[in-house]
């Protein structure tokens, strides 16, 4: 398999909106790191190791098979959400996550280098699987990033939300 860089990713639209939705989740928690890091449970194993390495590795060898990977990557996905939006197993290959916020993000809501950041790097490491071996990002994948951008930009839109002022009682 060719190594592909995260330039080659770059000509993909869907992939550089997913990129500016990161920057504004960070921005919009003025790029402060909590040190709260994503819920561990099901986390792809290439994930520690790559964090262990100091992020060095472009795609961590710890990647495996792209199918493995992907269901990883997915059910990981699956098991940070919140309660509202958590899918069956069954129906996580169709991706079909609600687009309503009917709660809050909980786990999810976790800026900085061990949060969605992670994800991404996850999303990254598929592309670049699924480029190198069939020339092209499956619809699966697509389904998945738009996931996260939604995510991102839900949360992000909620922070920077100002508090709403209580309403007094006339005089």
């Amino acid at each position: 398999m060719k190594e592909y860089l995260a330039e080659d990713l770059d000509s993909y639209p869907e992939w550089m909106d997913a990129i500016e939705s990161l920057v504004s989740l960070e921005a919009s928690f003025k790029f402060v790191d909590f040190k709260k890091i994503l819920p561990t449970t099901k986390r792809p194993v290439a994930v520690p190791v790559w964090v262990k390495n100091a992020r060095k590795e472009s795609c961590p060898k710890k990647v495996g098979a792209l199918e493995n990977f992907r269901n990883e990557v997915l059910v990981w996905w699956n098991t940070m959400q919140p309660d509202w939006r958590i899918l069956e197993k069954d129906a996580l290959d169709k991706g079909e996550w609600v687009k309503e916020v009917k709660g809050q993000w909980a786990k999810l809501k976790c800026p900085g280098i061990n949060g969605l950041y992670s994800v991404m790097a996850c999303l990254r490491w598929w592309a670049v699987s699924e480029i190198g071996q069939d020339g092209q990002l499956s619809e699966q994948w697509q389904r998945l990033l738009g996931d996260v951008v939604w995510v991102m930009d839900a949360i992000a839109g909620a922070e920077e939300q100002p508090p709403t002022k209580k309403s007094r009682p006339a005089a």
